[in-house]
């Protein structure tokens, strides 16, 4: 049991641990992620969009389609508070 524990943390926890600071520091310094549409500026924004593309990598594809919805809703909420 213990070894499957140390896998679940060494596949999952610290790339997770790894993109949420490296998300934080690419807001920091003012870098964005390009990708084909709308350019991921926020951390969250980065940090969501890693995720997503990882657990689809891992053959959870339910969990990257609820990341990419929680990526749609955060982005379409601040397109409508730009509109008021």
């Amino acid at each position: 049991m213990r070894n499957i524990t140390l896998i679940l943390f060494i596949v999952f926890l610290i790339p997770i641990l790894w993109w949420f600071i490296e998300s934080i520091w690419y807001e920091a310094n003012g870098y964005y992620y390009a990708i084909p549409g709308p350019a991921l500026t926020k951390w969250y924004d980065i940090f969501l969009f890693k995720l997503m593309w990882y657990t689809m990598f891992l053959g959870i594809p339910a969990i990257a389609d609820i990341v990419l919805l929680v990526i749609s809703i955060v982005k379409i909420k601040k397109e409508y508070k730009k509109e008021e």
